[in-house]
């Protein structure tokens, strides 16, 4: 990278490019600089079209977990930042479920939790400091993001003509964007709706034929390959991030397998979970 250097045209070429040689990390070049990663992106393929070499390494992704905010736990965002500084990590994915919506929920709420508007009212609250880690981030839309959208539909409104988008809902910074799944580097990344099951991050990556990641199984995290004469691929469960203490995650208190915090990142096309310490009972 700082044979770069040589063909910057300006102070700020010059700023980025040296900054990329000495963290690694495109995010990282943003959160120093104060700017947008595509930002620093840009400017980093502008340079490297002006020199001619042709850049091969492929992203560094982090996997954020199911949070359920503002039902998340307290250290899941500080266990995030610090696995993803690590690890060099320039493009951040939301798995989805970034938000619960207990109070809209199918099912029964818990009488001791606050109702939807107290909810909303944490959950933006509690979000700012994500906002801030991770200035940009793309956020895989899960199936509780979507609970107040599926409620309108059930009654037959029309969501997409009567409500708000999520990001103006919790007030997304510009870096911010929703999708339903996004594919980098032959990676599929998606909520896991198709995934369900002890097996159904690696089932899900043979039936698509392609590396996955996947989230929304609390009681999933790890990676699992299949091989065919032709070829491999993966799938890979990241866990999730919430408060299993929480009472919106009472109904789960006689399952078997409990919640497993963890985060995943996939390196240059390589996957990796890790796990967050949570000591012992």
């Amino acid at each position: 990278m700082i044979e770069l250097l040589k063909f910057c045209k300006t102070d700020r070429q010059k700023e980025v490019i040296k900054l990329l040689s000495e963290l690694g990390s495109t995010q990282l070049v943003a959160e120093a600089l104060g700017i947008r990663a595509r930002s620093v992106r840009k400017i980093r393929q502008r340079v490297e079209g002006m020199s001619g070499v042709k850049r091969t390494s492929k992203s560094r992704v982090g996997i954020i977990g199911d949070t359920h905010v503002p039902y998340e736990h307290r250290d899941y965002l500080d266990f995030c930042k610090k696995t993803f500084k690590k690890h060099r990590v320039d493009t951040i994915i939301m798995i989805g479920d970034l938000v619960d919506h207990h109070a809209l929920s199918f099912h029964d709420s818990e009488p001791s939790l606050k109702g939807a508007s107290g909810e909303y009212i944490d959950a933006r609250e509690r979000l700012r400091p994500w906002y801030k880690a991770f200035p940009s981030c793309t956020v895989i839309l899960g199936n509780h993001d979507k609970i107040p959208q599926r409620q309108l539909n059930k009654i037959g409104i029309d969501a997409d003509v009567w409500m708000r988008p999520i990001d103006d809902v919790y007030e997304f910074p510009k870096g911010w964007k929703t999708e339903t799944e996004v594919k980098i580097d032959g990676v599929l990344y998606h909520h896991g709706e198709t995934a369900g099951g002890v097996n159904g991050f690696r089932n899900d990556a043979i039936h698509r034929m392609c590396n996955t990641v996947s989230g929304h199984n609390h009681s999933n995290a790890g990676i699992s390959a299949t091989a065919s004469q032709h070829r491999l691929v993966w799938g890979m469960a990241v866990g999730c991030g919430v408060d299993n203490k929480s009472m919106a995650f009472v109904y789960g208190k006689h399952f078997k397998n409990k919640p497993i915090i963890a985060c995943g990142t996939v390196l240059e096309g390589a996957p990796q979970i890790h796990y967050m310490d949570l000591g012992e009972d």
